[in-house]
């Protein structure tokens, strides 16, 4: 049987599972679930047991899929990146032609790809979404990254601009969580600015608001553990 040499393993996967929510229901998607297949053969003894660790898999399996057009994907990922998170604060899941035509993203590239993916039945015009919410999240995640250690002053502020709209602990607990774990998962210059922008909110009275939240509905496990934001 597949994995049968690491039986050990697998228990303390299916027990992890067990208790994530989240991660049950990214393994609902094939996608998903054949990037970690992948990423377990190859990474025997490494952690499998966190969504981010998944979706890194799911990353590397598409660049490899296409290693001619590394570059390519890899760009189509940022511009895609950029789409997620506006679509995340303004609590959007579903995009039309014209959001993707803003921001610049050649929609058969994003489809070849399978970034997105296009929904049109019973529509006067198309609609695209990212396969999984949790994907949404950590493209994201991955561009205010990119924004917030970026050497061009107009990226780095568009970059805080978003962190800075994540002010209460509600959000930060609630629909922010996950994009800030995967703009942490990775050594790199955002990291210090995310972990002092959420200090300086412990003496901010205002970070103790909160409000309801529609995005809430849409995820089903937000628990941020001990501001445990580097989840690898």
């Amino acid at each position: 049987k597949l994995f049968s040499y690491n039986v050990r393993l697998l228990g303390d996967f299916f027990i992890q599972l067990s208790y994530e929510e989240t991660m049950r229901s990214m393994l609902k998607t094939p996608l998903f679930v054949a990037a970690l297949a992948s990423y377990w053969a190859q990474n025997p003894n490494g952690n499998i047991f966190t969504g981010t660790v998944i979706l890194k898999a799911y990353r590397l399996y598409s660049l490899l899929k296409y290693p001619q057009e590394v570059d390519r994907m890899k760009a189509m990922m940022s511009s895609c990146g950029e789409l997620a998170l506006q679509g995340l604060f303004k609590s959007l899941f579903n995009f039309s032609e014209k959001d993707l035509s803003e921001i610049g993203i050649n929609v058969e590239e994003a489809l070849y790809f399978g970034l997105l993916s296009k929904f049109t039945a019973q529509r006067l015009q198309p609609l695209y979404k990212f396969f999984h919410l949790s994907f949404q999240e950590f493209l994201a995640g991955q561009k205010m990254s990119e924004l917030l250690a970026s050497d061009v002053q107009a990226d780095k502020k568009k970059g805080l601009e978003y962190l800075q709209q994540i002010n209460t602990f509600v959000k930060i607990n609630g629909r922010y969580q996950y994009i800030l774990r995967y703009a942490c998962s990775e050594p790199s210059k955002a990291v210090p600015i995310i972990i002092s922008h959420l200090l300086n909110l412990l003496s901010c009275k205002k970070s103790l608001e909160s409000h309801s939240d529609i995005y809430l509905q849409q995820t089903p496990d937000l628990n941020l553990k001990g501001y445990e934001l580097i989840s690898i």
